[in-house]
């Protein structure tokens, strides 16, 4: 089964909503957060991993985390204990300053040959229409494979946001099309 966008941002909200809790209070503590979305073990990557029946790997050639299938995505003689992927399904990148090196995320994630590419980033009040993510945009429909990122959906761009205090951290998703951001609904 091909992970889609819509799969993986259910089941990342899903995650997202078991560790509410957690989430909120680490809020303003980057490396706090960026533990409990990213961590190798106990973390919303293994959740959503899990969930869609793929295994998470933490750090993978500098990307943040990786998604693939146990037997089929390994390197055949990986030895035990060591992790080799000859396939990866889902890449992500978590980028916790929204209007800071995005564009090298995004980059990064194009050159990868995988299912789903996911950046996730936490803009404040921004939408799609913000400079940042006009310029990912542009960058995306610059490059080889522009149309098949837009027909395959295989970009999805996820935004975090709490706008006070007070207020729940709400997540958003959009979906590359080679027109514009697509809002992701299907959650």
């Amino acid at each position: 089964m091909k992970i889609d966008a819509g799969l993986f941002f259910a089941a990342w909200k899903s995650s997202c909503r078991t560790r509410n809790d957690s989430l909120e209070r680490e809020w303003d503590n980057p490396q706090g957060f960026t533990r409990i979305i990213l961590d190798r073990h106990n973390s919303v990557t293994e959740d959503v991993a899990k969930e869609l029946r793929l295994n998470n790997y933490s750090e993978y050639y500098s990307m943040d985390s990786v998604m693939y299938r146990e037997g089929s995505d390994r390197a055949s003689g990986t030895p035990p204990n060591e992790t080799w992927l000859n396939k990866i399904r889902v890449a992500i990148e978590n980028e916790n300053q929204f209007n800071w090196n995005l564009y090298q995320e995004i980059c990064h994630l194009m050159i990868l040959d995988c299912e789903l590419r996911v950046l996730v980033t936490y803009p404040g009040s921004s939408s799609t229409d913000s400079p940042e993510m006009k310029m990912l945009h542009s960058l995306i429909l610059k490059s080889d494979e522009s149309q098949r990122f837009s027909n395959e959906e295989s970009i999805l761009v996820i935004f975090g946001r709490k706008p006070s205090l007070e207020s729940q951290i709400t997540w958003d998703a959009y979906v590359y099309k080679e027109s514009n951001w697509k809002e992701n609904t299907k959650s």
